[in-house]
């Protein structure tokens, strides 16, 4: 034990907010992305193989976004977390010193 730290609670509460709005933007991103593909591939219909070839680079790039933006989801969420549990640390240093104040 022992241990010091110092949390700037506000500073991360924000950076938490942040990554959470980043992942609602990624996922606008990837929705407008997907859309815009959608709209070449059936541009270009009269060939085949160029719709094809544009669908597949579509769906691979929407998927990228997607797995971004459930990371980013998983960040924010690992972050509130971190932030609930320098609460309990703090709350149970306070009960510990009071206790200590005591004897």
């Amino acid at each position: 034990m022992g241990e010091s730290y110092r949390v700037d609670r506000g500073a991360s509460e924000r950076t938490v907010a942040d990554v959470r709005v980043a992942a609602a933007d990624v996922a606008q991103q990837a929705a407008a992305m997907r859309g815009a593909f959608d709209a070449l591939a059936a541009a270009a219909s009269g060939s085949p193989d160029i719709a094809s070839a544009l669908t597949s680079f579509g769906a691979g790039r929407t998927g990228t976004a997607s797995r971004i933006g459930t990371h980013l989801h998983a960040v924010s969420a690992v972050g509130a977390v971190a932030l609930a549990a320098v609460d309990e640390a703090d709350a149970h240093m306070a009960t510990q010193t009071v206790r200590a104040a005591r004897r």
